[in-house]
C-alpha cells in the first residue's frame, strides 16, 4: 500500500486500519505528502521505485538454473 499521509480525500485512518488487519501481510509506504502529489516530481519517482521493487520481490520469476 502507499499511502500519503496527508490526504485529503482517504483518511490515512483507513489505510491504518487496513495495514493492521493484513499484519505480516502488509507492505505499506507512507509518504509525508497530500492525495495528489504522489503523482509528480520526486514523490512520484520514489513511488514508482517502490512500485517496482515490489514487483520484483513478489512477481519475479525463478532464474534458470536455481
Amino acid at each position: 500500500m502507499q499511502v500519503c499521509e496527508k490526504d485529503e480525500i482517504i483518511p490515512v485512518s483507513s489505510a491504518r486500519e487496513t495495514e493492521k488487519l493484513l499484519g505480516a501481510y502488509a507492505d505499506a509506504r507512507y509518504y509525508p505528502i497530500g492525495h495528489f502529489d504522489i503523482y509528480q516530481g520526486e514523490h512520484f519517482e520514489k513511488a514508482v521505485e517502490e512500485q517496482l521493487g515490489f514487483l520484483q520481490k513478489h512477481l519475479s520469476a525463478p532464474k534458470m538454473g536455481s
